[in-house]
């Protein structure tokens, strides 16, 4: 596990920019610079995230002087569910970052779904040197459509636990085990599914956000222990997403280009893609074709 994120993280790296740090165990990827076997960090687009951390210190984002991942993780995700009362019928634009989302609720007061309280509460972690990402929850039924099938929150990588933690900002909730140990959304999803809620507890930062109650966040977050969708890439713009079943899209300035399903790989629009250009082309193309007369 430790080499993946590596390797998934090198597509970021800014000389001087240290805002984290990772100790490097052991790795293979060759790209892989060592300083006293550390690596310097950032996980996402540089400069929107700097733009972003600016922006929330001058709007009220608590000094967090912590070393816990843990502490800074709450405090920053009470932060970000206390800054808009959830509406789950307003959808920003499709280019939105979090410092737009968090612009147009300061000077508008917008609201937003659960969608926008993922995207920013990560954009704010990944601004401060974690690796985090937004993850699509859904239900079993999901395929047939239709709305409050699906939900949206993060999950952040923890150097303190070694593996990915759950948070939920749109309520300010997190669940941990027995121990008190905070748990990614599969781990969440493993448990209930082997002895229910008994060996886990609902954790609410917040008291007065709708939804928010123990008992009432239990019913509603086992409906969606049916797919889990995560997405890879350096922000939500350019990724690999796996949310659609049996199929991946990869997408480049915000848009999907490619779709692999079963034995195709297919232009995500007609009449859209190129296989080259013209001062960069492949060498041998090599298909095999059939018509009415038979294979060629």
């Amino acid at each position: 596990m430790k080499t993946l994120l590596l390797f998934l993280l090198m597509t970021n790296l800014e000389a001087g920019s240290v805002v984290k740090k990772i100790s490097i165990v052991e790795t293979n990827n060759k790209h892989t610079i060592l300083d006293k076997n550390h690596i310097s960090i950032y996980a996402g687009n540089i400069s929107q995230l700097k733009k972003l951390k600016k922006y929330i210190e001058n709007h009220g984002f608590p000094k967090l002087e912590t070393t816990s991942d843990l502490e800074f993780i709450k405090k920053s995700m009470k932060w970000v569910t206390s800054q808009w009362k959830h509406n789950g019928w307003n959808q920003p634009p499709s280019d939105y970052t979090a410092l737009d989302i968090l612009k147009k609720v300061h000077k508008a007061d917008a609201q937003y779904r659960c969608v926008e309280y993922g995207i920013v509460l990560t954009g704010i972690l990944q601004a401060h040197g974690f690796l985090a990402r937004t993850i699509g929850v859904q239900s079993h039924d999901v395929a047939y459509g239709g709305f409050g099938r699906g939900h949206v929150a993060s999950e952040i990588w923890s150097n303190e636990f070694s593996k990915w933690l759950f948070f939920d900002p749109q309520f300010g909730v997190y669940v941990s085990n027995k121990n008190g140990v905070p748990l990614s959304f599969y781990e969440i999803y493993r448990a209930y599914k082997n002895k229910g809620w008994t060996d886990l507890s609902i954790n609410s930062l917040i008291k007065n956000v709708s939804g928010s109650n123990p008992e009432l966040y239990k019913t509603f977050i086992a409906n969606y222990f049916g797919y889990m969708k995560v997405k890879i890439g350096e922000d939500d713009q350019t990724k690999v997403d796996f949310g659609t079943a049996n199929e991946i899209h990869l997408y480049a300035d915000n848009a999907n280009q490619i779709k692999i399903t079963d034995g195709a790989i297919v232009p995500a629009s007609d009449n859209d893609i190129d296989l080259g250009t013209s001062s960069v082309e492949f060498k041998d193309c090599l298909l095999y074709t059939s018509d009415a007369a038979g294979d060629s």
